[in-house]
Formats: structure tokens, sequence, C-alpha cells
């Protein structure tokens, strides 16, 4: 990775969190948690009013067996001036002069266990692994129904007490050992699954790995002639969402509104000659919303004038999960991140 120190001067070897930009921290952590970033060149001027010291900002990251590790030199700053926090699936770090940082957490962390400690200006983070669960290996076998996936691994010779399986977050890890035959396999289950459904079943010499896929029931929105009436202040706060779609020729009783995780979905079908049923406009739409549906409560939806129109305020969604994260400076707790 190449640092540009100015017009003049190149350096190939600088490591990139030597340099003062805050985008090595972005780079520092994409590596650390698996996530792939395009080399960043780093353009650092010069300020008279400044020691090239004070603008360094050492960044080290380690991948320890029970965490993640996150360690930042920032020297001057005391706790009181930084927030720490986890917001759905990023970490959070908020400073003076608008400093802020957000970083992509890695599956298989406990995110209310998050602990931060700051001393002598140097900030530690610790985000905790969820220890691996093991999953019991039976000779019964495993049904997982319909919406399910199937993972079959031939294993000659080995019997249910032979073996063992635990879940590690995506991760199957599955490892025997009899006499003088042994066998060590890893999986990466997909993302729609439930990790908490593994079944493991193991016959004739046939190992069976069975998941439920994570079903999300979509929710029927129902469509009125009109908006009921809302106060003006409900009308007026942040966050009000309002859709419109043309759907020219369709009654209230033609239109079908669902919504499934974050996608609400619409679909109106309009008959262009009376008593003809074959004949027909059908019209779809789709929005993606910016949280999941939490209540039907508070989202309306009506046709008027061949108008689709839905009113959704911030109390139908469920708002991101925040989780603050108070900063420590002991000094014991320090020495033993």
């Amino acid at each position: 990775m190449a640092c540009v120190l100015n017009k003049q001067y190149r350096h190939k070897d600088v490591p990139a969190w030597t340099i003062g930009n805050d985008k090595v921290w972005d780079q520092a952590l994409s590596e650390l948690f698996g996530y792939h970033l395009a080399p960043v060149r780093v353009q650092a001027r010069p300020n008279k009013h400044r020691k090239l010291n004070d603008h360094k900002r050492r960044l080290t990251t380690r991948n320890l067996p029970h965490g993640y590790l996150v360690q930042v030199e920032l020297p001057g700053m005391a706790a009181s001036d930084l927030k720490i926090s986890v917001e759905e699936e990023y970490l959070m770090l908020r400073g003076p002069q608008n400093m802020e940082h957000t970083y992509p957490l890695p599956d298989g962390v406990d995110k209310n266990a998050v602990k931060a400690c700051l001393v002598h200006g140097v900030l530690k983070v610790l985000v905790p692994k969820i220890p691996p669960r093991e999953v019991k290996v039976t000779s019964t076998g495993v049904d997982g129904g319909k919406n399910s996936y199937l993972i079959r691994v031939n294993v000659p010779g080995f019997g249910p007490e032979d073996l063992s399986v635990e879940v590690d977050s995506f991760v199957v890890r599955l490892k025997g050992n009899k006499e003088e035959r042994k066998i060590e396999r890893e999986f990466t289950i997909p993302k729609e699954s439930d990790p908490e459904s593994l079944q493991v079943s193991v016959r004739d010499g046939v190992l069976e790995m069975v998941l439920r896929e994570k079903v999300v029931e979509p929710v029927e929105i129902p469509v009125k002639g009109d908006l009921p009436d809302t106060s003006e202040e409900d009308a007026n706060t942040p966050g009000v969402l309002h859709l419109s779609f043309d759907i020219p020729g369709c009654a209230p009783q033609d239109v079908h509104v669902q919504v499934e995780g974050t996608q609400l979905s619409l679909s109106a079908e309009r008959r262009l000659h009376k008593g003809d049923g074959n004949n027909k406009d059908t019209y779809r739409h789709k929005y993606r919303l910016p949280y999941e549906l939490k209540t039907t409560e508070g989202m309306h939806a009506s046709v008027v004038d061949g108008v689709f129109r839905a009113q959704i305020l911030p109390s139908a969604l469920a708002q991101p999960q925040k989780i603050d994260v108070e900063i420590s400076e002991d000094s014991t707790m320090w020495k033993e991140m």
C-alpha cells in the first residue's frame, strides 16, 4: 500500500495506521473482521500549527480466542470525551470535533458484553465472541421439513459416539477420531438458516445435518377508502413515511398489500371489461422500509381516485437497537483486556 506524504517523496512500506487519517480505522478493522476493502491512499499534508506526532493515531487489532480486541492511541482524551455504542450490526465510536467511526461487527459476537477502557490516552475495546455450541449426534434420523437445508457427509466407520459437532456462528465443525480413522471438516451454513435449529444424525456411515430456514411471516395491511384523520403533530412527526403509487382503475378491494421483513409489496388488479375475468391489468410495486414492521398500528393505507397512499408512523417500525458501552478508566481492567 503506497502512502503519499508529499509531491516529492513516496514511501511504500509505511504501515497505514502510522499515518494520521481516519480511514485507517476502517482498513485495519476490515482486515481483522474479514471484510475486504480496496487499498486506501492516504494524503498527509504538513501543518505548521501541529507537530507530526499530534496527528498520529496508532491502531492495533487482535483476533483473540475469546473476542476481538481493538486498541487505539488517543492522547489527550478522557473517557468523558468519548461515546461508544453498539447499534444494530455496527460498533460506533464518537468523540470531540465531530469525530465518528462506524465499524461492521462480525457474526458470532455478544453485542451486550462489549467492554471499553481508556487509560493514559490508550483506548481498548473488547468485543467478546459467543462460545461455540456443541450439538448432540444421534442415530434416529432427522427431518427439517419443507423449508430446510441438508448437509450430507460420508463418515464410514464412525458411529454417533465417535463424532462431535459444534456450531460457531454460521460455521459448523465436524470432528471424529476412532482407532486409525480420523475426520475433521468445516462447513459454512447459509445466512438464511437458523443455527439454533441444527440437528445431526449418523446412520450406516452417512452423517446428515439439517437446518431450518428462517421464515418471516408476511403481515397483511388492510386497504381502506380513505386515510384516517391524524393529528397535525403525528403528521409532522420526524420520520413519518408517506408512500404514493398510481393505480388507475383500482378500488380498495382490488389492492393487496403485505409487509415481509423490511419489504412492502403492493399488487392490484384492474379489470378492463366488466364480466371478463381474463382481461385485466396488474400493478406491482415494492418499497424497502428502513426497519422491520413492529405493529400495524400507526400504518394506514388507502386508495382514492386511483391513487394508493400509505402513511407509516415511526411507532409502527422496530427502531434500531442501541447499546451504550460504558468506558472505564480502571487500569487493572485495562491490563486484563
